[in-house]
Protein backbone atom coordinates (compact mmCIF):
# COMPACT_ATOMS: atom_id res chain seq x y z
CA UNK A 1 0.00 0.00 0.00
CA UNK A 2 1.96 3.05 -1.04
CA UNK A 3 0.54 6.45 1.24
CA UNK A 4 1.56 8.44 -1.51
CA UNK A 5 -1.41 8.28 -3.63
CA UNK A 6 -3.65 8.13 -0.88
CA UNK A 7 -6.46 11.21 -0.23
CA UNK A 8 -6.67 13.06 3.24
CA UNK A 9 -10.01 11.15 3.32
CA UNK A 10 -8.04 7.85 2.83
CA UNK A 11 -5.52 8.09 5.20
CA UNK A 12 -7.84 9.64 7.93
CA UNK A 13 -9.17 6.13 7.38
CA UNK A 14 -5.73 4.46 8.83
CA UNK A 15 -5.60 6.19 12.03
CA UNK A 16 -1.77 7.01 11.68
CA UNK A 17 -0.09 8.87 14.60
CA UNK A 18 0.89 12.38 13.76
CA UNK A 19 4.88 11.21 13.10
CA UNK A 20 3.65 8.68 10.51
CA UNK A 21 1.97 11.35 8.61
CA UNK A 22 5.02 13.75 9.27
CA UNK A 23 7.44 10.93 7.79
CA UNK A 24 5.35 10.74 4.70
CA UNK A 25 5.18 14.61 3.90
CA UNK A 26 9.46 14.70 4.16
CA UNK A 27 9.75 11.20 2.17
CA UNK A 28 11.46 9.98 5.12
CA UNK A 29 11.23 6.33 7.23
CA UNK A 30 8.65 5.66 10.01
CA UNK A 31 8.64 2.83 12.45
CA UNK A 32 6.46 1.49 15.02
CA UNK A 33 7.83 -1.33 16.49
CA UNK A 34 5.53 -3.11 19.64
CA UNK A 35 7.18 -3.61 22.73
CA UNK A 36 4.66 -5.51 24.75
CA UNK A 37 2.38 -8.54 23.92
CA UNK A 38 -0.53 -6.68 25.13
CA UNK A 39 -3.37 -7.34 23.11
CA UNK A 40 -1.56 -10.06 21.16
CA UNK A 41 -1.95 -12.97 20.24
CA UNK A 42 -0.77 -15.96 21.56
CA UNK A 43 -0.10 -19.43 19.30
CA UNK A 44 1.61 -23.21 20.50
CA UNK A 45 3.71 -25.17 18.13
CA UNK A 46 5.24 -28.45 18.77
CA UNK A 47 9.45 -28.49 18.90
CA UNK A 48 11.14 -31.59 17.98
CA UNK A 49 14.45 -30.42 19.63
CA UNK A 50 13.08 -29.74 22.88
CA UNK A 51 10.35 -32.57 22.55
CA UNK A 52 7.72 -30.52 24.15
CA UNK A 53 5.72 -27.64 23.19
CA UNK A 54 6.33 -23.64 23.36
CA UNK A 55 4.04 -20.99 23.59
CA UNK A 56 4.64 -17.60 21.96
CA UNK A 57 2.64 -14.15 20.96
CA UNK A 58 2.57 -12.44 17.58
CA UNK A 59 2.99 -8.66 18.22
CA UNK A 60 2.23 -6.64 15.12
CA UNK A 61 4.03 -3.19 14.00
CA UNK A 62 4.01 -1.35 10.94
CA UNK A 63 6.70 0.45 8.94
CA UNK A 64 6.50 3.03 6.70
CA UNK A 65 9.54 3.27 3.92
CA UNK A 66 11.01 6.32 1.73
CA UNK A 67 8.32 5.64 -0.71
CA UNK A 68 5.66 5.92 1.07
CA UNK A 69 4.95 2.33 1.07
CA UNK A 70 3.49 0.90 4.48
CA UNK A 71 4.21 -2.33 5.72
CA UNK A 72 2.91 -4.00 8.68
CA UNK A 73 5.44 -6.16 10.44
CA UNK A 74 5.39 -9.69 12.49
CA UNK A 75 7.32 -10.09 15.84
CA UNK A 76 7.08 -13.17 18.00
CA UNK A 77 8.09 -13.16 21.51
CA UNK A 78 8.57 -16.20 23.24
CA UNK A 79 7.90 -17.24 27.36
CA UNK A 80 11.20 -15.68 28.21
CA UNK A 81 10.61 -11.98 26.26
CA UNK A 82 12.89 -12.71 23.55
CA UNK A 83 11.56 -11.02 20.28
CA UNK A 84 12.20 -12.14 16.55
CA UNK A 85 11.52 -10.29 14.03
CA UNK A 86 9.30 -12.20 11.21
CA UNK A 87 8.54 -11.25 8.21
CA UNK A 88 6.83 -8.06 6.62
CA UNK A 89 3.89 -7.70 4.16
CA UNK A 90 2.50 -4.64 2.30
CA UNK A 91 -0.26 -3.06 4.30
CA UNK A 92 -3.43 -5.25 3.79
CA UNK A 93 -2.12 -8.30 2.23
CA UNK A 94 -1.51 -10.22 5.13
CA UNK A 95 -4.42 -12.75 5.55
CA UNK A 96 -5.04 -12.40 9.51
CA UNK A 97 -8.54 -14.33 9.39
CA UNK A 98 -6.88 -17.64 7.80
CA UNK A 99 -3.71 -17.07 10.55
CA UNK A 100 -6.24 -16.87 13.15
CA UNK A 101 -8.09 -19.98 12.16
CA UNK A 102 -4.62 -21.98 11.93
CA UNK A 103 -4.06 -20.86 15.33
CA UNK A 104 -7.32 -22.17 16.28
CA UNK A 105 -6.32 -25.44 14.87
CA UNK A 106 -3.13 -25.63 16.46
CA UNK A 107 -4.47 -24.99 20.30
CA UNK A 108 -7.52 -27.63 19.44
CA UNK A 109 -4.71 -29.81 18.56
CA UNK A 110 -2.75 -28.94 21.80
CA UNK A 111 -5.64 -29.07 23.37
CA UNK A 112 -6.28 -33.01 22.31
CA UNK A 113 -2.89 -34.25 23.07
CA UNK A 114 -3.08 -32.64 26.84
CA UNK A 115 -6.16 -34.62 26.90
CA UNK A 116 -4.23 -37.73 25.65
CA UNK A 117 -1.03 -37.75 27.62
CA UNK A 118 -2.67 -35.55 30.72
CA UNK A 119 -0.04 -33.06 30.46
CA UNK A 120 -0.17 -29.01 30.12
CA UNK A 121 3.62 -28.11 28.99
CA UNK A 122 2.34 -24.16 28.67
CA UNK A 123 0.39 -23.84 30.89
CA UNK A 124 -2.58 -23.27 29.20
CA UNK A 125 -5.51 -25.16 31.13
CA UNK A 126 -5.49 -23.95 34.64
CA UNK A 127 -5.38 -26.82 37.63
CA UNK A 128 -4.83 -26.99 40.76
CA UNK A 129 -2.50 -29.50 42.03
CA UNK A 130 -4.56 -29.44 45.35
CA UNK A 131 -8.03 -29.17 46.71
CA UNK A 132 -9.61 -27.89 49.64
CA UNK A 133 -11.36 -30.15 51.68
CA UNK A 134 -13.16 -29.94 55.17
CA UNK A 135 -11.47 -30.99 58.19
CA UNK A 136 -13.61 -30.92 61.54
CA UNK A 137 -11.74 -28.90 64.78
CA UNK A 138 -12.78 -29.06 67.98
CA UNK A 139 -12.51 -26.06 69.99
CA UNK A 140 -12.58 -25.41 73.70
CA UNK A 141 -13.75 -22.07 75.03
CA UNK A 142 -12.87 -20.87 78.49
CA UNK A 143 -13.81 -17.91 79.93
CA UNK A 144 -10.97 -15.25 81.67
CA UNK A 145 -10.18 -12.01 83.28
CA UNK A 146 -9.04 -10.77 80.57
CA UNK A 147 -11.80 -12.35 78.04
CA UNK A 148 -12.70 -15.50 75.95
CA UNK A 149 -9.59 -17.90 75.63
CA UNK A 150 -9.43 -20.89 73.26
CA UNK A 151 -7.86 -24.17 72.37
CA UNK A 152 -8.27 -26.27 69.26
CA UNK A 153 -7.12 -29.82 68.18
CA UNK A 154 -7.71 -31.24 64.83
CA UNK A 155 -10.32 -33.73 64.49
CA UNK A 156 -10.94 -33.88 68.11
CA UNK A 157 -7.84 -35.98 68.71
CA UNK A 158 -4.21 -35.20 70.26
CA UNK A 159 -2.95 -32.38 71.85
CA UNK A 160 -4.91 -28.52 72.43
CA UNK A 161 -3.19 -26.14 70.38
CA UNK A 162 -3.88 -22.63 71.88
CA UNK A 163 -4.90 -20.28 68.74
CA UNK A 164 -1.86 -18.68 68.29
CA UNK A 165 0.06 -22.07 67.27
CA UNK A 166 -3.14 -23.26 65.23
CA UNK A 167 -3.07 -23.20 61.11
CA UNK A 168 -3.75 -19.87 59.50
CA UNK A 169 -7.04 -20.70 58.70
CA UNK A 170 -8.40 -22.13 61.84
CA UNK A 171 -6.96 -18.88 63.00
CA UNK A 172 -8.68 -16.94 60.88
CA UNK A 173 -12.00 -18.31 61.55
CA UNK A 174 -12.04 -16.66 64.47
CA UNK A 175 -11.09 -13.44 63.22
CA UNK A 176 -13.09 -10.91 65.95
CA UNK A 177 -13.00 -13.26 68.76
CA UNK A 178 -12.23 -10.28 70.70
CA UNK A 179 -15.89 -9.34 70.50
CA UNK A 180 -17.44 -12.21 72.24
CA UNK A 181 -17.23 -11.73 76.38
CA UNK A 182 -17.93 -14.78 77.45
CA UNK A 183 -19.10 -18.80 77.11
CA UNK A 184 -22.19 -17.71 76.86
CA UNK A 185 -21.91 -15.03 74.50
CA UNK A 186 -20.13 -17.46 72.25
CA UNK A 187 -22.98 -19.89 72.54
CA UNK A 188 -25.56 -17.08 71.96
CA UNK A 189 -23.79 -15.82 68.74
CA UNK A 190 -23.88 -19.37 67.60
CA UNK A 191 -21.30 -19.09 64.96
CA UNK A 192 -19.87 -22.40 65.25
CA UNK A 193 -21.23 -25.53 63.56
CA UNK A 194 -22.52 -27.19 66.60
CA UNK A 195 -21.94 -27.06 70.58
CA UNK A 196 -21.61 -30.51 71.82
CA UNK A 197 -24.14 -31.22 74.45
CA UNK A 198 -22.51 -30.51 77.27
CA UNK A 199 -19.61 -28.03 78.77
CA UNK A 200 -17.58 -25.40 76.82
CA UNK A 201 -16.78 -27.20 73.58
CA UNK A 202 -17.70 -27.34 70.16
CA UNK A 203 -16.95 -27.98 66.52
CA UNK A 204 -16.16 -25.95 63.53
CA UNK A 205 -15.17 -27.20 59.45
CA UNK A 206 -11.93 -25.27 58.38
CA UNK A 207 -11.26 -25.96 54.56
CA UNK A 208 -7.52 -27.27 54.31
CA UNK A 209 -5.46 -27.89 51.19
CA UNK A 210 -4.93 -31.73 50.19
CA UNK A 211 -2.08 -32.65 47.51
CA UNK A 212 -3.42 -34.53 44.81
CA UNK A 213 -1.96 -37.49 43.32
CA UNK A 214 -0.44 -37.35 40.08
CA UNK A 215 -3.12 -39.41 38.66
CA UNK A 216 -6.01 -37.36 39.71
CA UNK A 217 -4.32 -34.53 38.68
CA UNK A 218 -4.08 -35.72 35.42
CA UNK A 219 -7.50 -37.01 35.26
CA UNK A 220 -8.25 -33.36 36.18
CA UNK A 221 -6.18 -31.85 33.32
CA UNK A 222 -7.91 -34.14 30.86
CA UNK A 223 -11.28 -33.00 31.98
CA UNK A 224 -10.74 -29.34 31.34
CA UNK A 225 -8.81 -30.03 27.95
CA UNK A 226 -11.72 -32.00 26.72
CA UNK A 227 -14.28 -29.44 27.87
CA UNK A 228 -12.61 -26.64 26.50
CA UNK A 229 -11.97 -28.83 23.12
CA UNK A 230 -15.51 -29.15 23.44
CA UNK A 231 -16.38 -25.62 23.79
CA UNK A 232 -14.59 -24.58 20.72
CA UNK A 233 -15.72 -26.87 18.45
Amino acid sequence: MNLKHMNPEQLEDLHLPDEALAALAAGEEWEFTPDSIDGADDDVSYCDDCNTWHRTWAAWGLRLDTDGNLYEVEWTVDTDGDWSHVDEYPYGTYDHDLDNAQRKTRWAYYARWAAEYGEDPVGNFYVSRARDRGVRWQVQFNDSLIGLRVVVRRRGRGTWLRLTDAPARVREFFTGLDEFKSVEDARLRAFVDRWQTRGNRAWITVTEPVNLSERAYKAKLRAIALRNLNQES
